[in-house]
């Protein structure tokens, strides 16, 4: 029970400081956004017009000056009527795949006032239940609970999961009970922790798995979290000092990676499952590892190195290959 309270008093401890500090937003802008991302589910929940300029920072956190300049252009008063909403929000960036099909559906009036491009999008995310964020160089459009998941992941620590993960296998029955609770209250964030096949931790794994309903846009890939040997590290630097040389919109992933290594010394391998084409894939000029993440992570696929080969594959096959 000791570690199960410890994460939650984590979580907790997120909140309420993000709670706290919220009370006086401007006195406290420089704390909040040290908390950076994790504070963005709890400040919602307290949200006023006397926060909201911290939170639009909180959602570009991270993002390069051109992007921020570009959101935060001026915009002339005018009127949508009668407009699919999911055509509107895709003018201010990718509208994410994992959101509920009722947008797509959804006809929106709105009349807006002289203001910036990023406040024409606040009222078009309020009118549609929506949010945006700032990911591996572009907006990004969905739920507050995919675009911030809660737990935030990396709130609890590592420490806690990698020892609850070695007790749910092979402690007395007091430490698994209490190690289940941990690993599920920790949620996905613990998954990378669960080594062990054994009947308890894949029941745990399944549960937690089964909870990601639907699962949050994760904000890095496989192969960023490895642990890689020397050859591995040096192919992620790669990664992330070659550029891509093209949009992939309406590329097979296979074309498109094809061209996105041409000019570089990378061994890949596209597994069998991955069948869906790349729809939307901007990323011209974005590093070759931020381009990776758009051909793959919102689509349900992952990347990781594995014998020294880059593979790209579903995310439950990457996390399978990592395992063995």
């Amino acid at each position: 029970m000791l570690l199960a309270a410890l994460v939650l008093v984590c979580q907790d401890g997120i909140a309420e400081t993000a709670w706290r500090l919220a009370k006086d937003p401007t006195a406290n802008r420089d704390a909040i956004l040290k908390l950076g991302p994790t504070a963005m589910r709890p400040l919602l929940d307290v949200r006023t017009a006397e926060l909201e300029p911290l939170l639009g920072d909180l959602r570009l956190l991270g993002a390069d000056d051109a992007l921020v300049r570009d959101l935060r252009r001026p915009a002339l008063a005018g009127k949508a009527g009668g407009v699919p909403a999911k055509g509107l929000l895709a003018y201010y960036g990718f509208v994410d795949r994992g959101i509920p099909d009722a947008l797509a559906n959804q006809i929106v009036d709105i009349t807006f006032e002289r203001g910036t491009r990023e406040s024409h999008l606040q009222k078009i995310c309020a009118k549609t239940g929506l949010e945006y964020r700032a990911i591996r160089g572009r907006i990004v459009l969905s739920t507050a609970d995919r675009l911030w998941a809660w737990p935030a992941p990396g709130a609890v620590d590592p420490k806690i999961l990698r020892q609850a993960a070695l007790d749910l296998a092979s402690g007395p029955v007091e430490a698994r009970d209490a190690a289940a609770k941990t690993l599920l209250s920790a949620g996905e964030a613990a998954l990378r922790f669960i080594e062990s096949d054994d009947a308890e931790s894949t029941a745990v794994m399944e549960k937690i798995r089964a909870r990601i309903k639907p699962p949050a846009l994760i904000e890095t890939l496989a192969v960023e979290r490895q642990e890689l040997d020397d050859t591995g590290k040096a192919l992620l630097k790669l990664l992330r000092e070659s550029t891509a040389p093209i949009d992939f919109n309406g590329y097979e992933l296979r074309d498109a990676l094809a061209i996105l290594f041409e000019k570089a010394d990378v061994k890949w391998t596209l597994g069998k499952d991955v069948t869906a084409p790349v729809p939307a894939a901007e990323v011209r000029g974005l590093s070759t590892i931020d381009a990776l993440w758009w051909l793959t992570v919102p689509w349900g696929n992952d990347v990781a190195i594995v014998d020294g080969k880059l593979v790209v594959d579903t995310r439950a096959n990457v996390a399978k290959a990592l395992k063995k």
